[in-house]
């Protein structure tokens, strides 16, 4: 090493200590933008929280899944609404009100006064419904390989996903984070299964910050989740689910607005509504999500009836998911249809319970969140592809089994990426396989001008990806080696 290489690197390291490199954003909004836009969602969730608490014991309500059962309406209109005889309303977000009526036929009866208003957009019911779950906790998680059968290499096949992922990446360490949003009653973030793989979530339900599972349903998708992806995929629990298993059509859009503004890549949604008043809202919440980098991946119910009588599964730009056997044959209680996108394994799968330990359950609810694990780890081993983008390739790599309304076929991403050249681990520009200082060293050297680009791996030592390789290559480079997180 001669002295000028030696006195330079010194200096690299000394500088990499004490300037260290500030992260890169994520996403092309700006971060306040985006701080702004979630805060305004909780100030509307307080105000809603606050409205539906000066209501209570003044409401009489209908029967679970009565489209008017609550008594209120969801209304976007261009100003404030008219609230004549309403008993409360509070601003949403989006120009959005939701508006507190005594009974279910007093807000049908203003539901068909605002649709003759021509400065409102829609004004539909914000419905509730019950979710069915029920665990015994009496299986047991598996000792090694994956819990649910479906991942396996016959079926969905993501053991071959996951060792490109590698190959690419070098190390899950090194991988970029995806969040996936399970989007239903919580997650239990202490069960075992899922420890270190959740990030902070959010209670729409008691609008509060803890979004923990009294039911069992949400722990339920999200072990199936966490089942089938690397450490860089987090889930991110919002609770829209009461701990008796009811929703409502508002907390579950507010859900789905919350995830794509704090930057997920998936949402895993294992509810349905059959409500076609709300396909307007449903609409809407789900376009905004695809916009913004957001798939949403929706079970298709099971009710062996056609799932594009059901929403958010009917909407165009959902990722609509049915179930099948281990034999690869279609459930019979999945509703199917033209709005299925694929089908993904939905019967006997082995997950976590709220309550510790696992169980195994079948339905469409559990062929979900298999769909949203493939799209995280689509989007880790390619961040550029968008949500119609990373569907359409699902789509396309799916396979025929001949399923009537099944949609594309049976989710398999065995062979995704097969083709791509051996990749290259960025960082390792001497190619010896591991990132250390000596490949700092041969950057820096590169970039001064002392040896020429036979001695190392250009498309390596760009780590920034700015089509040059200069010193701040080398500083990312020395960072990485010593261990510090260089997005």
């Amino acid at each position: 090493m001669t002295k000028l290489s030696a006195y330079a690197l010194a200096i690299l390291m000394l500088t990499a200590l004490i300037f260290p490199c500030a992260p890169a954003l994520s996403g092309s909004e700006p971060a306040q933008t985006r701080e702004e836009a979630v805060s305004s969602l909780l100030e509307a969730c307080d105000r809603l929280s606050a409205m539906k608490e000066a209501c209570l014991g003044k409401v009489t309500k209908g029967e679970p899944g009565e489209p008017f059962n609550s008594a209120r309406l969801i209304v976007k209109t261009e100003g404030e609404p008219d609230t004549l005889g309403a008993l409360g309303f509070a601003e949403g977000t989006n120009g959005r009100w939701v508006i507190q009526y005594a009974s279910p036929d007093e807000a049908e009866a203003a539901a068909e006064r605002f649709a003759c208003d021509p400065l409102v957009k829609y004004a539909v019911p914000d419905t509730e419904y019950r979710v069915y779950f029920s665990a015994s906790g009496a299986a047991a998680g598996r000792p090694g390989g994956y819990n649910s059968w479906g991942y396996g290499e016959e079926h969905v096949g993501m053991a071959a996903l996951a060792e490109r992922l590698l190959a690419k990446y070098g190390s899950e360490s090194a991988m970029p984070e995806v969040i996936v949003a399970v989007c239903d009653s919580g997650v239990n973030v202490n069960h075992e299964f899922l420890s270190g793989r959740t990030v902070p979530g959010y209670d729409f339900v008691n609008n509060d910050a803890d979004p923990s599972d009294g039911f069992g349903h949400g722990t339920f998708c999200a072990g199936v989740v966490a089942d089938g992806t690397l450490s860089n995929v987090r889930i991110m629990p919002l609770k829209c689910i009461s701990d008796e298993g009811y929703f409502s059509t508002g907390d579950v859009v507010n859900a789905i607005e919350y995830a794509y503004l704090n930057g997920c890549a998936a949402a895993n949604l294992s509810l349905i509504e059959y409500n076609p008043y709300v396909e307007e809202l449903y609409e809407e919440a789900v376009n905004a999500a695809a916009d913004a980098g957001m798939v949403c991946c929706v079970a298709s119910g099971n009710w062996s009836g056609n799932a594009s009588d059901f929403v958010p599964g009917k909407i165009e730009r959902s990722f609509t998911v049915a179930a099948h056997y281990p034999d690869h044959t279609m459930w019979p209680l999945s509703n199917v249809g033209a709005a299925v996108d694929i089908t993904a394994p939905g019967v006997d799968i082995m997950s976590t319970l709220n309550t510790g330990g696992f169980d195994v359950q079948s339905g469409t609810s559990f062929a979900a969140p298999h769909a949203a694990a493939c799209c995280a780890m689509i989007k880790a081993y390619d961040p550029g592809l968008g949500p119609d983008a990373i569907v359409a390739l699902l789509k396309a790599n799916a396979v025929d089994e001949g399923y009537s309304g099944g949609g594309a076929g049976r989710l398999c991403v065995g062979s995704l990426f097969s083709e791509d050249p051996l990749p290259v681990l960025l960082g390792d520009v001497n190619g010896d396989g591991v990132v250390d200082s000596a490949d700092a060293l041969l950057t820096l050297r590169y970039a001064m001008g002392i040896v020429g680009e036979a001695s190392l791996i250009v498309e390596a030592a760009d780590i920034d990806g700015d089509g040059a390789v200069t010193s701040a290559d080398a500083l990312m480079i020395l960072r990485r080696a010593l261990g510090a997180d260089v997005k």
